[in-house]
């Protein structure tokens, strides 16, 4: 089991931000890193992939794009804003997580 929590599917992220291009120094830490989720080609996954959601993400695709490598991906909806939910909210967050692994192996 694969669980993803508040992010964007390489193939989404690489459409909406930049093209591949070599990484530069200059660059900001935000641009190397949609450089590098531009050039990344994902293989289609087909094992249990779920997808843990903030309500903030609820204007984006509803697994936010992980359905087009992996067809069967559940998603989760999770309180909080992207960044509550590993912070503020992350009792919430691993308790939802904890469930999810534990429903992997009873």
């Amino acid at each position: 089991m694969v669980v993803v929590i508040d992010a964007l599917a390489p193939v989404i992220a690489a459409s909406r931000r930049m093209p591949a291009a070599p990484l530069n120094t200059g660059d900001t830490v935000e641009a190397q890193y949609w450089r590098v989720m531009s050039a990344h080609n994902p293989r289609a996954y087909r094992g249990k992939l779920v997808v843990m959601r903030s309500e903030s993400m609820r204007s984006m695709p509803a697994c936010l794009g992980w359905s087009k490598i992996a067809p069967h991906a559940e998603t989760l909806s999770i309180a909080g804003d992207h960044f509550g939910v590993i912070t503020r909210d992350v009792a919430t967050t691993a308790a939802r997580l904890r469930a999810c692994l534990d429903s992997a192996h009873p």
